[in-house]
């Protein structure tokens, strides 16, 4: 197992539109760096160090969030790490215009030492293709997000496959699944050797929600899994939980 194929890809934005139709339009870019924590330090630690990151980011009115995921039942695929920090653009013009941002005003001005060493970064574009968000529900402070490593079935189109994962979601909608976004992320920037055509990720918003769809799904889960499995192979499923840091993502 290669390192890149370690990386666990997160994908958040703060204004989610419910109802998204999959579909091939870019909806976001996201960087994970993959960090360790030094002797002596804590996630608090961590939590605090980037915050003041944040405030630069929302003086100068960039659109940047930033999260901390760490493992819960993922396996050795985060065991030479303890955690990620994930970061998190609307688009690549933001992306650019925040990295602009931290290589010429930021970084030369931070003297503070890092709690954690951070040696890693890779990014992702990814592509909505499943929201069944409750704008009326509060998330939890760490939320559960799961995801897989997946190819295209041979001769299959990222843009059939995407229709066909729309039908899947529409059947959890209407049983009732709901609190609940899916992306895929393709590789975009770090990437050597990835190995597959894009992470399958599923993210909601409160534990309770991920209760929900783990209790009752083998009810409905032969004929969705045969639909999906029509059009992709995925491996791999590993679970993680994600804090936010900040966001100063704009509308």
């Amino acid at each position: 197992m290669t390192q890149l194929n370690k990386l666990f890809l997160f994908v958040l934005i703060s204004i989610i539109a419910v109802g998204v139709k999959a579909q091939m339009v870019e909806d976001s870019r996201t960087e994970f760096i993959m960090c360790t924590l030094k002797e002596g330090k804590t996630f608090d630690d961590v939590i605090e160090y980037a915050e003041k990151y944040g405030e630069e980011i929302e003086a100068k009115e960039l659109n940047y969030a930033q999260f901390l995921m760490r493992p819960m039942m993922a396996g050795s695929f985060l065991e030479d790490y303890t955690h990620v920090i994930v970061g998190s653009w609307p688009d690549g013009g933001a992306m650019y215009r925040e990295y602009g941002n931290y290589a010429n005003s930021f970084l030369d001005n931070d003297d503070r030492e890092s709690p954690h060493t951070c040696n890693a970064v890779y990014s992702t574009i990814n592509y909505m293709v499943m929201n069944s968000m409750k704008q009326d529900e509060p998330m939890d402070e760490r939320t559960p997000l799961q995801f897989a490593s997946c190819n295209l079935k041979e001769g299959v189109s990222m843009e059939y496959a995407m229709e066909v994962q729309a039908e899947f979601s529409a059947r959890l909608d209407e049983a009732g699944y709901d609190g609940m976004v899916g992306w895929w992320a393709t590789p975009y920037l770090g990437f050597e050797d990835f190995g597959y055509d894009f992470m399958s990720i599923a993210w909601w918003q409160s534990f309770e929600h991920r209760a929900q769809i783990a209790g009752d799904f083998y009810t409905m889960a032969e004929d969705l899994n045969s639909m999906m499995n029509s059009v992709t192979t995925c491996e791999n499923p590993r679970a993680y939980m994600v804090e936010m840091i900040f966001d100063h993502q704009q509308d």
